[in-house]
């Protein structure tokens, strides 16, 4: 995370020399989360974190006068599912046969990204003095980095009638960095109002290599919205 503040500090060091306009809005739109390590699996009782999520952000951006943009976003999505748990209570010390419960578990995991993207406008002042359809439009790709938090809270109780237990309630937090590419399309409708949409992936590096609880180590969305130029 020092990382990140870092990054935040040198490029608001770098906006405050070269900006020129200034705009903020909100967007929404479709998520997927997925584990590229094991797409398409599950873990044991069938829960899965390959999801579609809604997601919802607010975003401020500054867009300086050298066809560069720096954008600065808090992204909220969450997960749910349900699955069931099977825990073995045998002892193997009094017997070697496997005994197993099975718990009925629901899960919700609430996540929110506070993320900076660094953008290079890609519009073509050619084609923008030729056509008029793309006059009004600024195109752009950029590197986006993210601190992420998730809050995942499990909700179990028994279904064994033999085996009588209280349900069981789990709280974790999870704290961890993404990367990723953005790619951004704004479209002015009048000096002061655009709407504009951006696609973005971001990976979570580190779960790559093992097995892992954490929500998932990829998340690509699409989302859609409304911006406000000062």
């Amino acid at each position: 995370m020092k990382y990140l503040v870092t990054i935040i500090i040198s490029t608001l060091a770098f906006i405050n020399t070269e900006a020129q306009t200034f705009s903020a809005g909100a967007r929404t739109g479709l998520g997927y989360n997925v584990d590229l390590s094991r797409v398409g699996a599950k873990d044991i009782g069938g829960y899965s974190t390959d999801q579609f999520t809604w997601d919802k952000e607010l975003y401020a951006r500054v867009e300086t006068n050298k066809r560069i943009a720096v954008e600065a976003r808090f992204t909220h999505y969450k997960l749910s599912d349900s699955y069931i748990y099977p825990e073995n209570i045998g002892d193997i010390m009094v017997s070697p046969t496997i005994q197993f419960t099975y718990w009925d578990s629901k899960s919700t995991t609430n996540v929110i990204v506070g993320g900076i993207s660094a953008q290079v406008d890609l519009t073509c002042p050619y084609m923008q003095d030729h056509c008029p359809m793309l006059k009004n439009i600024r195109n752009y790709i950029g590197f986006d980095v993210a601190g992420t938090y998730a809050r995942e809270v499990i909700n179990q109780e028994n279904t064994d009638p033999t085996y009588q237990v209280a349900p069981r309630k789990y709280d974790d937090k999870y704290y961890f960095m993404q990367y990723g590419i953005s790619h951004t399309i704004i479209y002015q409708v009048s000096p002061s109002l655009n709407i504009n949409t951006a696609l973005r992936a971001m990976i979570q590096p580190s779960e790559f290599s093992s097995y892992t609880y954490s929500p998932s180590n990829t998340h690509i969305s699409g989302v859609f919205g409304v911006g406000y130029t000062f």
